[in-house]
């Protein structure tokens, strides 16, 4: 209200602060202040006072800008702070019209345009586009600008474009179809402006024109603005800006410096810094992005190909640029319609580690597409948070850098000098009671334990263990300050997320069931214990107890700790499950941490060294396999090693109770026996399961003097088929079937990725099978239109982008990511496709239309000819007859053909057109019960007067299909089908 009735332009006045509280308000788009003033202008301001007081600020500004080009017309001209001033106004002013059309309201870009409760309308959108038209003019007066002249060019783009997204079609065919409009936008790229006018700022104009002719094309569902936009807009526009934009970051990356805005006085000129290189870079991929979105909406319309045509001949190619693969494209099901997005590469996707793409395909269910994106998006945050770390720290750091790139080789290179170690540890190496060689690198050096001949030896092992250990320390660290942090940064959010979250108490942060196993486990642990003291009082083994509470308890209790703790909300909590995640979810650390300890520990007794041979799992692929096998059966292979144990109870406990003699440790003729279950089973487990057989265990006997034979030989032979042949090939049998499952797997994970694409799910086989498609190759449509890479990238984008500035299809995908709906991805589908049908579909239109017109202009001229022929007929005497009836039933044979028109006069001649545009059959009359005879003896009609009326008779139907035929008509003996004259069945029936 205080807008509405307080006049404009007065600095200072009510409607001023007025306007500054709205935008304050409405800052990133108020979804309530929208709706509110909505309201406010279409029922309760009846005079449309708030929009007409917005129109005489935008008049005024008109104004304001035909005087400056009037004070300019000879040369530039300083602007004054009066002038400056009111190109401020006019700003704040579309950024008002701007901040209430954000965030694509609709109703607020409709009413802007068109008031339909008001007796006249205030089209601010128009008044704006004139406003940029009369701005932008000609080249002379956008040389003459100064900053807040570009500043209000600026302005006025980007309050168009915010009313054009969304999309609002009706907004976008207004302005497509202004010629003076679109003229202003295409000299506005083409402006080389002043050089006063700082880089950014002229990239910051460019690219807001650019933006809104992309936006003109966002989710249209016809190509209306298409064909107004290829008509008016030449394709060197775009090779042009494109050359102008690398050309400038060129330019600006040459004369970059790592410090801000110092002055050159060699060269007096002001040095870029990498901060605002960076700014000036973001806003060039965003331009070239919108480039790249409107080369692929127009690339089928013919006015504009052909265009790009005359371009191609003249050049091989268009202008290529250095932003050319910085820039990527996603297609978008959106309104039924796929929507090719174009958007800025993240200046990080780069760092995200083959590594980490390698794991995610090996890891993931690829079986169908809805699968595939679902867990690529799902693992999208994980992906960005390792790009921002990588990148952070190779910004930070060269020798970061060098050895990302290059920690494949380090590695190889490290394991070759743990060869070479223990070579020479095992050249070296001849135990403790031998003078030989030495026992350990700290016992030659400190204890002098080494002959002078072994000192080079000794020395040599030095320092190949120290480049070992140096090496693991560099690999070790590496990984810490890559690892760790994503690893925190995951949490963090995780727990952010948790907060945000109004449905998730509190109490869910912790999960007391994780205890259930926990507290059996303990149990048993300390019933364990107490019962072998209980049984061994004199005999207590304290390494047996230490395992039992460290090797099982513990790490148990850490498991169920962690599982406990379902939101680390806490710094204790949080501390401990940082260290948990990265020890258990980074084995790739976790086993340089071991192996680094493993190369100090060598130092002091050398068969540590060895150990550090296992690092070729982390390194050989095969061998990782072989290594996934195990791990994958783990669980089966825990099960039967229970069931070795429990044959050893078993067989220890029938042994002991009826071949207690014949159990013997050794060969010697004073062997000595087992006397308990617990030293038989022993003693079955070390020489009786790995030959699979008793013999070791029990002494032979015969059958001349031993009572027990047969009963012996049960036990052994037993024995030997359940442990030698069953369970032996029972583990056999899970391995080979491991590596089967492993080789199926493999095979069939790489035909999918080779003949699915991972993002629509179209074969290669049906895409190849597609009738009447003669698009790009499966090939290309899998690895570069359906990159599923660049469906990360596009997340990355969308997450860091401010939403307020986002486009409309945009916003669509954000919104399904904010619920997980993932109906925003095309399915067996895409852009080419669509195309393709698209093009079926016009061509079929554009026939249809040239029948309709062409059979509604021989209808006339047969029509026409009808009636010549009628009045020529009539003019003959004729004797009147009754015609109260159709004169023609009961078999009447000399009609007239005065009676003939009396039943329904000359008008049943007249046609009548459906909404095809043909003729309608049922205005004619009923003349398929006519005869040749009674045409030609009884109304006098000629052969050629009857070829004329079957031309009239012969029509399509409503459906334009059929064709309504008379029967019994013969001219010259030929059938109706095959009338006498081509030429005349050409001319007259062929529509």
């Amino acid at each position: 209200k205080a807008i509405a009735t307080h006049a404009a332009n007065i600095e200072g006045n009510l409607a001023d602060e007025g306007i500054e509280l709205l935008l304050e308000i409405g800052n990133g788009g108020n979804a309530a202040l929208q709706s509110m003033v909505v309201d406010h202008i279409a029922n309760r301001d009846k005079d449309n006072k708030f929009l007409l007081h917005l129109k005489t600020r935008m008049n005024d500004s008109l104004d304001v800008i035909n005087l400056r080009k009037d004070i300019t017309v000879n040369g530039y001209v300083i602007m004054t702070h009066e002038n400056r001033a009111e190109y401020t106004n006019a700003v704040r002013t579309l950024l008002l019209l701007k901040e209430l059309c954000s965030n694509h309201c609709l109703e607020c870009q409709n009413i802007l345009r068109d008031q339909p409760s008001h007796g006249v309308s205030i089209n601010l959108i128009e008044l704006a586009s004139t406003t940029l038209a009369v701005l932008c003019d000609t080249s002379h007066a956008l040389k003459e600008m100064e900053d807040c002249e570009l500043n209000l060019a600026i302005a006025l783009l980007e309050f168009l474009t915010e009313t054009i997204q969304g999309p609002c079609p009706r907004n976008q065919e207004l302005l497509s179809g202004h010629d003076d409009f679109i003229a202003g936008v295409d000299k506005l790229m083409q402006s080389g402006f002043d050089p006063r006018i700082e880089s950014l700022l002229k990239l910051s104009a460019k690219t807001s024109a650019v933006k809104h002719l992309a936006s003109l094309l966002e989710g249209r569902v016809n190509k209306v603005v298409h064909k107004a936009l290829a008509e008016r807009v030449e394709p060197t526009l775009f090779e042009l800006f494109r050359a102008w934009i690398t050309s400038l970051i060129k330019k600006n990356t040459e004369s970059a410096s790592l410090v801000n805005k110092i002055q050159d006085p060699t060269k007096k000129m002001t040095v870029v810094s990498f901060e605002d290189l960076e700014e000036l870079e973001s806003a060039a991929l965003d331009a070239m992005a919108a480039v790249s979105t409107i080369l692929k909406e127009l690339q089928n319309e013919p006015v504009f190909m052909n265009k790009m045509e005359v371009v191609n001949k003249k050049k091989k190619k268009l202008t290529t640029d250095l932003l050319d693969d910085k820039v990527r494209v996603v297609e978008v099901l959106w309104n039924d319609r796929i929507e090719c997005t174009s958007f800025p590469l993240p200046r990080d996707a780069e760092f995200l580690t083959e590594k980490t793409k390698a794991e995610f395909l090996l890891n993931a269910d690829i079986s169908t597409s809805d699968k595939r994106m679902k867990q690529l998006i799902a693992e999208a945050p994980v992906f960005m948070a390792e790009m921002e770390q990588i990148y952070s720290l190779t910004q930070s750091s060269a020798v970061y850098t060098f050895i990302h790139h290059n920690i494949v080789n380090i590695k190889w290179s490290m394991y070759a000098l743990v060869v070479l170690l223990n070579l020479n540890i095992v050249m070296a190496s001849y135990g403790e009671d031998s003078d030989e060689g030495y026992i350990s690198i700290a016992d030659g050096f400190f204890y002098g334990h080494v002959e002078d001949r072994y000192r080079f030896s000794l020395m040599i092992s030095l320092i190949l263990a120290l480049l070992n250990l140096a090496g693991y320390i560099v690999i070790v660290s590496f990984l810490a300050i890559t690892e760790v942090p994503i690893i925190i940064k995951q949490l963090d959010d995780y727990v952010q997320d948790c907060k945000d979250d109004v449905m998730m108490k509190e109490e869910q942060y912790r999960d007391f069931g994780a205890f259930t196993w926990w507290f059996v486990t303990l149990i048993f642990n300390i019933v364990f214990i107490i019962q072998h003291l209980a049984n061994y009082p004199k005999n207590p083994n304290y390494g047996l107890y230490l395992f039992m509470v460290l090797g099982i308890n513990l790490p148990w209790t850490l498991s169920c700790i962690r599982n406990y703790i379902v939101v680390p909300n806490t710094k204790p909590t949080r501390i401990f499950s940082v260290a948990y995640d990265v020890l258990v979810s980074k084995p790739f650390f976790r086993n340089h941490l071991l192996l680094m300890v493993c190369s100090i520990n060598g130092f002091i007794a050398s068969y540590y060294f060895p150990l550090m041979l296992m690092d070729i799992v982390n390194n050989s692929k095969v061998i990782a396999n072989i290594a996934k096998n195990v791990t994958d059966n783990i669980v089966a292979l825990g099960w039967v090693f229970y069931l070795f144990i429990v044959t050893i109870i078993i067989y220890a406990q029938f042994g002991l109770e009826y071949f207690e003699d014949f159990f013997v440790y050794s060969d010697d003729d004073e062997a000595v026996g087992c006397h308990s279950v617990v030293s038989c089973s022993w003693l079955i487990f070390y020489k009786g399961i790995p030959s699979g057989s008793l013999d070791g265990v029990l002494d032979t006997i015969d059958n001349r003097d031993t009572p027990t034979y047969i009963e012996r030989v049960l036990f052994d032979l037993t024995f030997f088929v359940w442990v030698g042949v069953l369970l032996f090939n029972i583990i056999t049998g899970l391995m080979v079937d491991g590596f089967g499952a492993l080789r199926e797997e493999d095979n069939e994970r790489s035909d999918i990725l080779d003949n699915t694409c991972f993002v629509c799910g179209f074969t290669r086989e049906s895409y190849d099978d597609m009738p009447n498609f003669n698009g790009p190759a499966f090939d290309y449509h899998k690895s570069e239109e359906h990159d599923f890479w660049s469906y990360v990238d596009f997340y990355v984008y969308l997450k860091r982008k401010n939403k307020a500035n986002l486009t409309g299809v945009e916003s669509f995908v954000w919104s399904m990511l904010q619920t997980g709906n993932l109906a925003w991805i095309p399915v067996r589908d895409s852009a080419a496709i669509q195309e393709s049908r698209d093009g079926e579909h016009d061509e079929d239109e554009h026939k249809e239309e040239e029948e309709a017109q062409l059979s509604k202009f021989i209808a006339k001229e047969v029509a026409g000819e009808v009636r010549s022929t009628i009045e020529a007929v009539t003019s003959k005497p004729t004797a009147a007859k009754d015609t109260t009836s159709k004169p023609w039933e009961g078999g009447a044979s000399n009609l007239t053909m005065q009676q003939f028109l009396g039943w329904g006069g000359l008008e049943r001649f007249a046609p009548t057109f459906n909404s095809k545009g043909f003729p309608d059959p049922t205005s004619l009359g009923d003349l398929s019960t006519l005869s040749d005879n009674m045409l030609v003896n009884d109304f006098g009609f000629n052969s050629t007067e009857i070829r004329r009326l079957k031309a009239l008779v012969e029509l399509r139907d409503a459906n334009g299909s059929s064709v309504v035929r008379p029967r019994g008509l013969t001219v010259g003996g030929s059938s109706f089908n095959n009338p006498p004259s081509n030429n005349t069945r050409s001319s007259f029936f062929k529509v």
